[in-house]
C-alpha cells in the first residue's frame, strides 16, 4: 500500500511544490511575447492560481476513498495539460485566436483554460496524502506537508527561472516539468490496482503530445526573456524576430539594415559633429544594426539578454558586431555606472504589446539625463501613433518632454502607429511665454 512508503509521499509533495510554482513562473514568461512583461498580466497569473489552489486544497479535503486512484489521475491530467497547454506551440494558435478583440482577453482565457486546471489539480495533491499518513499529532504531519511543499516551491522558482530557463530553453523546461509528473505516475502505478491498458494508454498520450507539440525546434534559441527566430525574404535579407516582433534587418548587398528608422537614426548620429569620435549607449541591443559601417564613433550596446549577441553575429549579421556589449538590466546599471555618453540611443521599444514598462518614467529619463555630457543627444525610436491620437502615445511624449526639448519625426502620418523619432536635448528650463511676461531680449538673441 502507498501509505507504507512515506518516502515517496513526502517525495510527491515536494515534487508537487516544485512543479506548481513552476507552472506559474512558466506560464507568466510564456505569454511575454503576447502581452509583454506588465504587472497587470503578472497579477491575473499569480491571482487566478492562488484562487484555484485553495480550490483545490479544499476539494481534496472533501475526498473520503479511492485516494490512490484520484491522485493518480490528477497526475495524469496534469501532465497533459501542461505537456500541451504551456508549450509554445499551443500558446501561438491560442493568441492567434484574439488578435482582433485584444491579447488581454487571450491572456484571461489562457490562465483560466490551462493554468487554473492544472493548478486544481495539483492543489489536492496535500489534502489527499494527509489521508496516508497517521501521526498521533495532527499538526505535525500537516506541517511536515506544508514545508516539503513550500521547499519544493521555493527550489522550483529559483531553478526554473535561474537555470532551466537560461541554460535549457523553454521547450526543454516543459520536458523536465513531465518528465518528473511521468516518474511519479510510473512509481504510483505500482501501489495502485488499476486497468493497465488504460493506464499505459493516458501515459501513451502525455508522450504523444510532447512529441507532437515540444519536439518541434520553432525558435532560433529561447531562454527566459525571448522567443528569437530569424527569417530571409526572398531577396537574402534577414529579419531577426524577437517575441514576435521583427526588430531587426540585415540587406547583405547594402550591408546594412533595411528598417527605415535605423537608416535614420544613422543619418541623426553622423550630422553631429561628424569628424569627431562620439561615446554612444544604444539602449536594447536588438541585432546591433544602429552601429553598422560606422568607423568613427564608438558603440556600447546594452541588453538584459545575452544571447543576443551571439546569435546575431552567426545568423543575421555574419560577421562581428561593431562596438561593445554590456548583459545587464538598464535602470540597475545606470545606478552602479557613472559614465557619460556624447549619444544615449532607447531602442528598447519593439512592438505595442512587449513594451518595457520601466523604461517609461520620469524617473528613468532622469537617469538618462545625468548619463549625458553637456550638448549631448538623446535619439528614441518610440513606436506609437503619429499624431498622438492614444493616450499611451500622448503621456509618453509628455513624459519625455518634462526633461528634454524635442524634435519628433512620425516615419508616416496616415497610420494608426507607426515609428516617431525623438532628437532631444536636456530642458534648461521650464520658462514659457505668456501675455503677461515675455523677454523681447531674447527674441533677437542669434544663439
Amino acid at each position: 500500500m502507498i501509505k507504507d512508503s512515506k518516502r515517496l509521499l513526502f517525495l510527491i509533495v515536494l515534487i508537487e511544490g516544485f512543479i506548481s510554482i513552476g507552472v506559474e513562473i512558466f506560464a507568466i514568461r510564456q505569454v511575454v511575447p503576447y502581452v509583454g512583461s506588465n504587472i497587470l498580466n503578472t497579477s491575473i497569473i499569480i491571482g487566478v492560481f492562488l484562487l484555484f489552489l485553495s480550490f483545490g486544497y479544499y476539494k481534496g479535503g472533501t475526498i473520503v476513498k479511492d485516494f490512490e486512484k484520484i491522485l493518480l489521475n490528477n497526475l495524469i491530467n496534469s501532465s497533459i495539460l501542461v505537456s500541451l497547454g504551456l508549450s509554445s506551440l499551443y500558446l501561438s494558435w491560442h493568441f492567434s485566436l484574439f488578435e482582433n478583440i485584444g491579447n488581454i482577453y487571450g491572456l484571461i482565457a489562457f490562465v483560466f483554460l490551462v493554468v487554473a486546471p492544472i493548478t486544481y489539480l495539483l492543489g489536492q495533491t496535500i489534502p489527499i496524502i494527509t489521508n496516508f499518513i497517521k501521526y498521533n499529532d495532527n499538526s505535525k504531519i500537516n506541517g511536515t506537508l506544508l514545508f516539503l511543499s513550500t521547499v519544493g516551491s521555493f527550489v522550483g522558482s529559483i531553478l526554473t527561472s535561474t537555470v532551466l530557463l537560461n541554460y535549457l530553453g523553454v521547450q526543454n523546461t516543459l520536458l523536465v516539468y513531465v518528465f518528473m509528473l511521468c516518474i511519479l505516475i510510473f512509481i504510483l502505478q505500482k501501489y495502485i490496482n488499476l486497468n493497465k491498458i488504460y493506464f499505459y494508454s493516458r501515459v501513451a498520450l502525455i508522450f504523444l503530445i510532447t512529441l507532437i507539440v515540444n519536439f518541434r525546434d520553432i525558435y532560433g534559441y529561447s531562454n527566459e526573456y525571448s522567443n528569437v527566430n530569424l527569417y530571409e525574404d526572398k531577396n537574402k535579407v534577414r529579419y531577426l524576430n524577437i517575441n514576435n516582433s521583427f526588430s531587426s534587418s540585415f540587406n547583405p548587398v547594402t550591408k546594412n539594415s533595411n528598417f527605415k528608422y535605423i537608416l535614420k537614426m544613422q543619418d541623426y548620429i553622423k550630422s553631429i559633429d561628424e569628424k569627431k569620435s562620439k561615446n554612444i549607449l544604444v539602449i536594447g541591443a536588438g541585432g546591433f544594426t544602429i552601429s553598422l559601417n560606422d568607423k568613427i564613433n564608438k558603440y556600447t550596446y546594452i541588453d538584459i539578454d545575452e544571447d543576443l549577441k551571439d546569435f546575431s553575429e552567426k545568423y543575421l549579421l555574419k560577421q562581428k558586431i561593431n562596438g561593445k556589449f554590456l548583459v545587464d538590466d538598464i535602470r540597475y546599471h545606470f545606478t552602479k555606472d557613472k559614465t557619460k555618453y556624447d549619444i544615449i540611443v532607447l531602442d528598447a521599444f519593439s512592438n505595442n504589446i512587449t513594451i518595457p514598462t520601466f523604461l517609461l518614467t520620469q524617473n528613468f529619463f532622469n537617469q538618462i539625463d545625468k548619463h549625458l555630457n553637456t550638448d549631448a543627444i538623446l535619439l528614441i525610436n518610440f513606436i506609437g501613433s503619429p499624431k498622438f491620437k492614444n493616450a499611451y502615445s500622448r503621456h509618453f511624449n509628455q513624459t519625455v518632454n518634462t526633461l528634454f526639448n524635442c524634435t519628433v519625426e512620425p516615419l508616416e502620418y496616415n497610420i494608426s502607429r507607426t515609428n516617431i523619432i525623438y532628437s532631444c536635448v536636456s530642458k534648461i528650463d521650464n520658462v514659457v511665454y505668456t501675455d503677461n511676461k515675455i523677454n523681447v531680449l531674447e527674441l533677437a538673441t542669434k544663439k
